[in-house]
């Protein structure tokens, strides 16, 4: 809570979700549940049978994904959104400061920007540079802007917090933005892998001080 409002925090997933949570977190989780004895073994190998002259490491892969979309993602903004407003409707402290932090951990979509639509009869002899995010950036997708915007009276800030970075945006300020984005984004799932590594390596060391004599 806030001297003067409230943060709600909640997250969002491209994959698929349900009362049970998200479909990535809870393949993360049984991914995880199922290499955790190989690491532990790994590591009681390392130390029971120490290596000084190279690094040993053990790899996995999971590329067994979830299907994920942007159909997925706008589901799980508006359904987590909307739950939390109605929290918010039972909430009896200071609202003049209203803040939602929504938060995405994940990098399975990415956005094109749509430079060439309105340049299909025309002859373009020179490459137009094109914004390319590999994760979902919120400021750039009008449509669920345009969504957060009816909801001007309620919350006045909306925090995009993503893995490295995040975003500001004053909910009352969302048609200003719009001034600056000419163009739409074109938002695609992505294809990934994900590497899971775990790594050792030895080194002897000697509690002696160099005055010591055998």
């Amino acid at each position: 809570m806030l001297e003067d409002g409230f943060i709600e925090h909640f997250q969002i997933t491209a994959s698929r979700e349900n009362r049970k949570g998200s479909a990535e977190k809870i393949d993360v989780s049984i991914f995880k549940k199922k290499i955790n004895k190989e690491v532990n073994e790994f590591y009681k190998y390392c130390n029971e049978k120490p290596s000084y002259n190279q690094v040993r490491s053990k790899r996995w892969i999971r590329n067994n994904l979830p299907e994920y979309s942007y159909e997925n993602l706008v589901f799980s903004f508006k359904s987590n959104f909307e739950k939390h407003l109605k929290s918010l409707e039972k909430y009896n402290g200071e609202k003049d400061l209203s803040i939602f932090l929504i938060e995405n951990e994940e990098v399975n979509l990415e956005m094109y920007e749509n430079s060439y639509k309105d340049m299909q009869n025309l002859r373009c002899d020179y490459p137009k540079r094109q914004e390319h995010f590999i994760r979902y950036m919120l400021s750039r997708d009008k449509n669920m802007l345009n969504y957060i915007y009816n909801f001007k009276d309620k919350i006045k800030y909306i925090i995009y917090f993503y893995e490295e970075n995040f975003e500001v945006i004053k909910v009352e300020n969302i048609p200003e933005l719009f001034k600056y984005l000419r163009n739409e984004y074109i938002i695609l799932p992505r294809k990934i892998y994900e590497t899971y590594v775990v790594a050792n390596v030895s080194k002897a060391f000697s509690l002696r001080s160099d005055n010591e004599q055998d």
